[in-house]
């Protein structure tokens, strides 16, 4: 059930997210700079008190049901993908939409809190005990999955945590975890249900296939 994404090459296409046409180093400008109308909070790290930091954190892990949609944008060797996400969590469900150009059209992960269920645009399915593997075989995308249920929401994932960095209202800036270099280059400037959630998160690894980045720009959240 190979999917094959549009891959967006340096030297050609184009990409329209914000009615701007160029190939992937201006795609890339255009997705980096939030080229959505809507306000950002721009936050820069500091030094922070333990009170403030478990103050927030103590408010996201209460957040067992949320949805985020938004655009994202992977690149890997010179290579760039682009595309669409949604996200359902309720407790240990989810779902996640990927949505872009694909043959299929669009995939869809779904969990019950044990197994991952990939379904296509065509009506094919596969099951594993791995999301990021099973997205991968399915589109290309080299996303962590497992991680990005806990980063989304501006925490740390279960496990070794290296580097955190808090700004002044104990909302993490950036991290690394699992290999990955994550770092919150905007908050919502309006806060969601009184809790503040991220609106541009970058993710970055050196792994063996090469730099891996993905990029995540927040359009909508609902607690």
């Amino acid at each position: 059930m190979r999917m094959a994404l549009e891959r967006v090459m340096a030297r050609s296409g184009s990409w329209g997210w914000c009615g701007q046409g160029g190939g992937l180093l201006l795609a890339l400008a255009l997705l980096l700079s939030g080229c959505a109308q809507a306000p950002l909070e721009e936050t820069a790290p500091v030094d922070v008190g333990p009170s403030a930091q478990q103050s927030h954190a103590e408010q996201l892990a209460a957040l067992a049901h949320w949805q985020v949609s938004g655009r994202m944008a992977v690149q890997a060797d010179g290579e760039g993908y682009h595309g669409r996400f949604d996200w359902t969590q309720d407790g240990e469900r989810m779902q996640l939409g990927v949505s872009g150009p694909f043959s299929q059209g669009s995939v869809r992960l779904l969990s019950d809190g044990e197994f991952f269920e990939l379904r296509d645009g065509k009506g094919g399915s596969a099951r594993a005990a791995s999301a990021d593997e099973l997205l991968f075989k399915a589109t290309g995308l080299r996303v962590p999955v497992a991680g990005l249920r806990y980063w989304m929401l501006g925490l740390p994932a279960p496990g070794d945590v290296q580097q955190p960095l808090y700004d002044e209202r104990g909302r993490l800036q950036s991290l690394t975890q699992h290999g990955w270099k994550i770092r919150y280059r905007a908050y919502m400037a309006d806060d969601v249900d009184a809790v503040s959630l991220p609106r541009k998160l970058f993710l970055d690894r050196q792994g063996l296939e090469g730099q891996l980045r993905v990029r995540l720009v927040v359009e909508r959240w609902h607690t």
